[in-house]
Formats: structure tokens, sequence, C-alpha cells
């Protein structure tokens, strides 16, 4: 497991030198841009001790996370945000943004599948309209 976290490190510096040389196009949509710095996928809302300060100190300036429905909304329209919202709390003493990405089925809804129906597909909607993470997005 090291060796290969050691082996995605060594592949990220050397392409660092790439990116550094390429010319950023303008970008065709207007509005806010994503300010530099380097992400990383991360699969927890709990550091462990000592996580975030070596996100921070080896540069990172964004995660990306799955912000899971089913963790959230365990029961039917109630939804728990407490998780994320830890998480991003913990984000924000290290200047470090998160990308979070609104993923997955929920067993309450469609047996566990992918929201197809309309009944799915609209708790899916409203879990993603009370996300915490959206307004917090929308101030940064």
């Amino acid at each position: 497991m090291a060796s290969r976290f050691a082996t995605y490190g060594l592949i990220a510096l050397a392409l660092l030198p790439i990116g550094a040389r390429a010319a950023t196009p303008p970008s065709p949509f207007p509005g806010p841009t994503i300010p530099g710095g380097m992400g990383v996928n991360i699969h927890f809302t709990d550091a462990k001790p000592g996580e975030l300060k070596m996100l921070s100190d080896g540069g990172f300036r964004f995660i990306r996370m799955d912000y899971d429905w089913s963790a959230v909304e365990r029961e039917q329209g109630k939804y728990n945000f407490d998780a994320y919202d830890r998480l991003i709390a913990s984000l924000e003493q290290y200047k470090i943004r998160a990308i979070f990405i609104l993923d997955y089925s929920n067993p309450l809804y469609d047996n566990g599948r992918s929201p197809f129906s309309d009944e799915g597909r609209q708790a899916f909607a409203r879990w993603a309209a009370a996300s915490r993470c959206a307004p917090r997005l929308a101030e940064t």
C-alpha cells in the first residue's frame, strides 16, 4: 500500500514540470475561477491526527470527496450532515477547499439502485438541495 502511494507521488512529481510549462488557455466560461493549487481525493470525513496538516504541508489546496446520499439520509426525509460539517470545519483550519461529488444511491429509494423513479429522483433532488455544502461553496 505504501509503495503504491509512493509510486503515485513520483508520477505526480514527474508531471509537475509539464503542467508548469503549459500555457493556460483563457476560459470560455464566464464567472469564478478556481485558484491555483493541487488537489487530492480523500475517503474520510474524520481525519486521523496529522492527516490534514500533511495535506496542507504537501501543498494540497483542494480535496475531492464523495458526498454520500445514503450516509446523510438514513430515514426518509431526515438528513444528518454532521460528519460533513466536521470535515468542512477541519479543512477550513488548513485553508483547504472541498469539491464534493453528490453521488450514489440510497437503499430507501428504488431498491438501492441509482434513482430512476420519479420518487427516487425527487428524493435525490431534495437531499441535494438540503445539502449543507452548497451554501459554503457559494460563500468561497
